[in-house]
Order: C-alpha cells, then sequence, then structure tokens
C-alpha cells in the first residue's frame, strides 16, 4: 500500500477525491448487497412458511390417522370417594363403583424403652426380616445395640421405612416403628426375633406388635368385587384408571360418553393452522401501490402456489365411498373472499350427530379433502428432498451465496482502484513537489544574475 500524501504540493484533499470516486463506483455493490439481503429475508420468510405448512399438515394426521372417533370423556362425576381418569378410547358406559375399603400398608411397633441410644439395650444374635419373599438377615452385636442401631438396620431392609419415636411417657417413651414402603398383601412383611439369644449383658428381645395390618382395597364395580392392592387402579375398565379416596361411602355413578366436543376441537384444530398459515402469507406478500412498498414474499411464486393449492383442495369437491358428502362447505366450512376459513362448529355437530359414519369417511378417507392436502404439504411442499418450499429456500441460498462472491469480488476491485488513485496523486505530489523545487532554484539564480549585472 502506497502512503498518500494528502495535497501538500497541489492543495488537493485527494482522500477526501478517493472517497467520492470509491462511492460513485459503489453503485453496483450497493444494488448487489440490497439484492442479497432481500434474498436472504426472502429466504428466511419461506422457511418460516413451510414451519406453518408442516403445523397444518400435523393437525391434519391427528384426524386421517385417527383410530377411534368414538372419543370418549366423563360427563357425568361427582364422586367423593374416587378420582376418575378417562382415555380417549375408553369403554362407553355407565358404572356404578363403591369403596369398601382403601388399601393400607402395613404398620408395626416395639414396646416403650427408656432411652433410644443406651449400650445393651437390644438383646444380641440374628433378627431376620421378610418382605415380599425375601428375607434379609440382621446381626446386632456388642457394637451395635441401641434402639437406634436397630432402627438404622432396618431401615436399610428394601421395602421397609423404621424409626424411633417419642410418645412421651413418663418412664418407657422410645418406640421402634416399622412400616410397609407398600400398601396391601404385597407389602406385608414379617419380623423373626428367635435369632436374639444374647441376653447376658442385659439386652431385651424386642417384641414387634401390628398396629395396622396389610390390607387390599375393595372396589365393586357393577356389581362385581375388585382386589387392589395399591389405591390407583389402572385400566380397571379398559381406558378409565380410578384413584381412590375415602372407603365405606355409598355407591357413586361414573357416567363415560363420546366426547364430541374435544373431536371437533381436533377438527377446528386444522382450520385455525390453515388460517395462521394464510394470514402469515398476507403478511408477508402485501404490495402498496401508491407507496411501492412490499413485501419479502410479494411476487414470489412458490409460496403464492403452495397457498394457492391448499385452499384449491380444501374447496374442491370429492367424491368418496361411504359418504354423501361433496365438500367441507356441507360440513360448516365457508371461504373467505382473503382466503381464511369459517368453521361453523354449531354445523359441524349437527352434521357429525346426524351422519356420523358419512362425516367420518369423508374426512379420514384416503381420497378425501384432509388426505389430499396433507399429501400435498408432505410430498410436494415440505419434503426435506423435493419439496417445493425447501428447494426453493435452497436455490435462495445458491444465489445469496453467488451473491456474497460477487459483491466480495467487486470490493476486491475497489480496493484495488483506490489503491491506483492513491498512488497516481501521490506521484502527482511528488512530481510537483520537484517541479516547484525547480522553480525556486531558478527563481533564484535569475535573481542572483540581476544583482550582478547591476553591479
Amino acid at each position: 500500500m502506497s502512503t498518500a500524501i494528502d495535497g501538500i504540493v497541489s492543495g488537493i484533499d485527494t482522500t477526501s477525491l478517493i472517497n467520492a470516486v470509491i462511492q460513485a463506483e459503489s453503485g453496483a455493490k450497493f444494488a448487489m448487497e440490497d439484492e442479497r439481503d432481500l434474498l436472504t429475508e426472502r429466504r428466511g420468510k419461506i422457511a418460516t412458511l413451510a414451519g406453518h405448512f408442516t403445523d397444518v399438515s400435523t393437525e391434519l394426521g391427528n384426524i386421517v390417522d385417527l383410530e377411534d372417533w368414538d372419543l370418549a370423556g366423563i360427563t357425568s362425576e361427582d364422586a367423593t370417594a374416587y378420582k376418575a381418569k378417562v382415555d380417549a378410547d375408553a369403554a362407553l358406559g355407565t358404572y356404578t363403583i363403591k369403596v369398601n375399603s382403601l388399601a393400607k400398608a402395613q404398620t408395626s411397633a416395639t414396646g416403650g424403652f427408656a432411652d433410644r441410644a443406651a449400650d445393651n439395650t437390644i438383646a444380641t444374635g440374628t433378627l431376620s426380616v421378610t418382605v415380599g419373599g425375601v428375607t434379609t438377615p440382621i446381626t446386632i452385636d456388642d457394637a451395635a445395640d441401641t434402639l437406634g442401631d436397630l432402627a438404622a438396620k432396618l431401615n436399610d431392609v428394601d421395602g421397609i421405612t423404621a424409626y424411633t419415636v417419642n410418645t412421651g411417657d413418663a418412664s418407657t417413651p422410645w418406640r421402634l416403628v416399622v412400616q410397609a414402603d407398600q400398601t396391601g398383601s404385597a407389602g406385608a412383611f414379617t419380623i423373626d426375633t428367635s435369632g436374639l439369644t444374647g441376653t447376658s449383658g442385659g439386652g431385651v428381645v424386642p417384641t414387634f406388635s401390628t398396629v395396622s395390618g396389610a390390607t387390599n382395597a375393595e372396589v365393586e364395580l357393577n356389581g362385581i368385587t375388585i382386589s387392589s392392592s395399591t389405591n390407583v387402579l389402572d385400566n380397571v375398565v379398559p381406558g378409565i384408571d380410578l384413584t381412590l379416596r375415602t372407603e365405606g361411602g355409598p355407591a357413586e355413578i361414573l357416567t363415560v360418553e363420546q366426547d364430541t366436543s374435544g373431536l371437533i376441537d381436533k377438527i377446528e384444530a386444522v382450520f385455525n393452522k390453515i388460517n395462521e398459515t394464510i394470514s402469515y402469507y398476507d403478511q408477508q406478500s402485501f404490495f402498496n401501490s401508491e407507496t411501492g412498498n412490499r413485501g419479502p414474499l410479494a411476487g414470489e411464486t412458490t409460496s403464492r402456489r403452495a397457498v394457492e393449492r391448499m385452499g384449491l383442495i380444501i374447496s374442491n369437491n370429492y367424491t368418496v365411498a361411504g359418504s354423501d358428502y361433496e365438500g367441507l362447505s356441507q360440513m360448516g366450512v365457508k371461504t373467505n373472499r382473503d382466503g381464511t376459513l369459517t368453521f361453523d362448529r354449531t354445523k359441524f355437530e349437527e352434521e357429525l350427530t346426524s351422519n356420523r359414519d358419512m362425516v367420518v369417511a369423508f374426512l379420514t378417507a384416503t381420497d378425501g379433502p384432509f388426505a389430499a392436502l396433507k399429501t400435498e404439504i408432505d410430498d410436494f411442499q415440505v419434503d426435506s428432498a423435493e419439496g417445493a418450499l425447501v428447494t426453493k429456500q435452497e436455490s435462495l441460498k445458491a444465489s445469496i451465496d453467488s451473491y456474497e462472491e460477487r459483491i466480495a469480488d467487486f470490493q476486491d476491485y475497489l480496493d484495488s482502484y483506490a489503491e491506483r488513485m492513491r498512488t497516481q496523486f501521490t506521484n502527482l505530489e511528488v512530481t510537483l513537489g520537484k517541479l516547484q523545487s525547480a522553480q525556486n532554484s531558478l527563481a533564484g539564480l535569475f535573481a542572483a544574475m540581476g544583482t550582478s549585472n547591476n553591479g
């Protein structure tokens, strides 16, 4: 890079002059940058539009892939003894439920002891605990024979929890409590103290008594008695779970019927996503003829065709086996002037109630509108290899990369041009400086000659 000598002799502001020339020459570069930025924004908007189309496909899948249109829901429950949870595929019907007893965990406790930390409290030897058919031996020796030591060793056995409590008794307040981790007969345990024989040091053999037994829950469902080791009855009837709360009360009624509202919600979700897609496209493709302002998708044909195809598929007529319906308009779907859809829930519910099988056949048929739109989106718009919206993004990316290279090349040209001008102006200043020096020398010489002649 040459060193600039900025108007030392000529007085010309060469830096400003060069910058002005480069600015004038940069018009092509600015145009390329503007086009690159437009393509970058357009590519981002098309990616977002593709995401909207994918959302539509997802909602469509919830309809065309729905295995059971008899979605179940609780329509009558005012129970205090239980809480019901119903899956969509639950068996429909009315159930009389009476909770006779809750599942309870076994609890056993020793008699009272004066101190939980005193040595030689528990007789030495081997104590065994059996939980769920598994027997665990526990050794008590002179190094660990306090009531607290026994509680800690029992607490290490899988399936039970052991601890000491202070009852407040004046002489023997400390008791060791053992309780099952699991309710019902599955959590029952036994403690065998016959192996604790070492009493010479003053230790005693603890006696465990049952505070509460291990009992199963008992429920009468439509007159059939059901037993459970827990208070949660999963799939007590296919698709119905019960969580038991209280026992001994009167029978209560659970009614499970078709959840028409939930089904219509799924249908409406499809049209909501379609409307969101159309609205997004409209926001990005506007054009104001007065101001010249336009959205990044204005005039972009790939996105326009995708939206138009979606509207066409929805509004088309279809012939579907098992259904007299020909179009969604017969079910309460109206296409508005801006392309968005209006869904009349009341009209649709009337059709679903009176012609359920034909409505289901029309909406789930492989040659019906929903399947056709899902195929259009999945195979022709957002497919990762051949989808129009995807390949358009790739094409735009290639154009953006090309502009980046051209901009970089043009910047190299501008930098080189500026460097050449700086070199030329520097050489000009050097030349002018030499001429000025020669002029001064000549002037001095002529002045000397004139003085000599006068003398």
